[in-house]
């Protein structure tokens, strides 16, 4: 009896350590499609001056509580909507979160309108089409 009870906990080792190599195996497996799918999307989705455009608009809307329909290329951020310094540098911080840019402190100054913002973010990622 004795070697019956210690074929049966070796067993139900062996087993669940095969269970458990077999679901770390599936979740890397997982992993790893997801990663492709993005690295796939990412490679699709081309950045385009249009592109750009709209997403200067979504963040500086999102910035001063505006619709993003109502911003044009003349749109000035101090002067239509009164942006102080810390304003600014909240918007310039959110330009560099959305396109994933480092912008200097001596470019917050210069940014003034959504067509200089735009002018720069082109400029800096080269975006061509």
């Amino acid at each position: 009896m004795k070697n019956y009870k210690q074929y049966f906990i070796l067993y139900t080792l062996l087993l669940n350590c095969f269970i458990g190599f077999s679901i770390k195996a599936k979740a890397s497996h997982v992993m790893n499609a997801q990663h492709t799918i993005r690295s796939i999307n990412f490679t699709q989705d081309t950045v385009t001056k249009k592109n750009v455009l709209n997403r200067i608009k979504k963040v500086a809307a999102k910035q001063f509580e505006v619709k993003a329909e109502t911003l044009t290329l003349k749109t000035s951020f101090v002067k239509d909507f009164k942006a102080d310094d810390l304003d600014m540098v909240e918007l310039v911080m959110a330009f560099e979160e959305e396109f994933k840019i480092k912008i200097p402190d001596n470019q917050l100054e210069t940014l003034t309108t959504v067509q200089k913002a735009y002018d720069y973010i082109t400029k800096v990622m080269k975006v061509k089409k």
